[in-house]
């Protein structure tokens, strides 16, 4: 039996993201291969603490260069630096926590970047001082504060005098940058959508669950869906990661007036969501792991909608400049007390049964045999090339190691893919595999594997 699909998000603790491939990185060009001889060993990728998603926030990192300070001196190159670079910044000072942490002249410098980016410019003198030691914080700033800016990527490099003055910065584009406009015009369509509907709500916290749901809605998780860490990918890509998420979210809820910010953190992986500012106080919102998968249309959880921080640290902590954002106490506008119901919702990341989950005693797997058969045949159902994605609920710990340890090396391949390519009559064609795992109650493991069968 295949199991539904009830679950986008990896419910409390992960411990554990498995990217695993043969034949090829799912990210590369593939490569034809035979059915018996992948030719890389897998790729592993793992976590050391609790989290419910793999690697799919791409930290902001910059790289620093020693330069002649003559060759650097601000407005020295024609090129570099255009006679006016101001842009005012879009949003209001209120809705831009990460530059009122910095410095008058530092934010000096922020601007400075923002108009930058804005004129499409990555590579540019700085007119203002900014010392090395802070440069981190002031990109980071910009890059937190704005999640308009689709076409900036997540690295940068910048040039430094021995006196740790900071000369110039060579910010990364991913290629949105190359029609920005339409890009542009694409995304505000998309967003204003939802905004516009999002209006007919009378108070902070209704429009917010209408946003919450409406991105969920669109997007898909998908960890190699392009432009992934911009809020271009979830609303227009509709596929994306938590970052995509979690700026979409952003911008739409400031774009209604409600200051909302982007917070970033540990959760077994780098990982980000958001904290909202409603009439209460404040509050951390998590749509990537609100959002299901593949079960009943418009099946939407609330886990991870207005919760304190005592209730997400059970498996979020935030680090870098987010540490500085106000802290989430209040509780007057959880879900629960606003809106009621039906819907699945718990105290943030504590573990869960599999019952709670819509799970029964037949969707349990009690051996590594029964293992392959249950992936072999979400294999075979594809009838050929394709994605599956396939829930499995394992029993006790000498199971888990058992499948574990299957998963990181090539009998994954051999046990399920193999066959099932066989059945299904492939001669030539490369598979990768992606899983993450969720510690449950009682000792049980659900894992969540996204099968990729590719011909060669």
């Amino acid at each position: 039996m295949i199991l539904k699909i009830r679950k986008k998000f990896f419910q409390a603790a992960l411990g554990m993201a498995l990217c695993l491939l043969a034949g090829c990185s799912l990210l590369e060009k593939p490569v034809p291969q035979t059915e018996t001889e992948p030719v890389k060993p897998p790729r592993i990728v793992t976590g050391t603490s609790p989290s419910k998603r793999g690697a799919d926030l791409e930290p902001v990192n910059g790289v620093g260069e020693l330069v002649d300070p003559e060759e650097n001196k601000p407005g020295s190159s024609e090129a570099e630096q255009p006679e006016n670079t101001e842009s005012p910044l879009r949003w209001d000072l209120s809705l831009l926590p990460y530059r009122e942490m910095l410095m008058p002249e530092e934010q000096k410098v922020y601007d400075e970047i923002y108009s930058n980016i804005m004129a499409l410019r990555n590579h540019f003198s700085l007119r203002n001082p900014a010392r090395a030691d802070r440069i981190d914080s002031i990109v980071h700033a910009v890059y937190y504060d704005n999640p308009e800016l689709l076409w900036i990527d997540s690295s940068y490099r910048y040039g430094y005098t021995t006196q740790g003055q900071v000369t110039d910065l060579t910010l990364a584009f991913n290629n949105l940058a190359a029609n920005r406009e339409e890009a542009v015009a694409e995304f505000e369509k998309e967003a204003q959508s939802i905004i516009q509907q999002a209006r007919q709500f009378s108070t902070p916290v209704e429009q917010e669950k209408f946003v919450h749901d409406a991105i969920i809605a669109v997007t898909d998780y998908h960890l190699s869906s392009a432009q992934n860490q911009s809020a271009y990918s979830a609303l227009v890509g509709k596929k994306s990661v938590c970052a995509g998420y979690s700026r979409a979210f952003q911008y739409i809820m400031m774009e209604l007036g409600v200051p909302c910010y982007y917070c970033v953190g540990y959760a077994g992986e780098d990982h980000a969501w958001n904290i909202i500012k409603l009439d209460s106080g404040y509050y951390n919102v998590d749509l990537a792991w609100d959002d299901p998968i593949g079960s009943e249309a418009g099946e939407v959880h609330y886990e991870y909608f207005n919760i304190t921080d005592d209730k997400i640290s059970y498996d979020h902590q935030r680090q870098d400049l987010s540490v500085h954002l106000p802290p989430c106490t209040a509780q007057e506008e959880s879900y629960n007390r606003i809106f009621g119901g039906d819907n699945p919702v718990k105290e943030g990341g504590a573990p869960v049964d599999y019952h709670s989950l819509g799970y029964t005693e037949e969707d349990v797997v009690h051996s590594l045999a029964e293992y392959y058969e249950r992936s072999q045949q979400a294999v075979e159902a594809l009838g050929g090339p394709g994605e599956s994605i396939c829930v499995i609920i394992l029993e006790g710990s000498a199971l888990r190691q058992q499948v574990l340890a299957a998963l990181s090396n090539r009998d994954w391949f051999n046990g399920f893919v193999a066959p099932a390519a066989r059945n299904m009559g492939l001669k030539n064609y490369f598979a990768g595999i992606s899983a993450q795992y969720e510690e449950l109650a009682d000792g049980y493991l659900l894992l969540t594997q996204e099968i990729n069968l590719q011909a060669g």
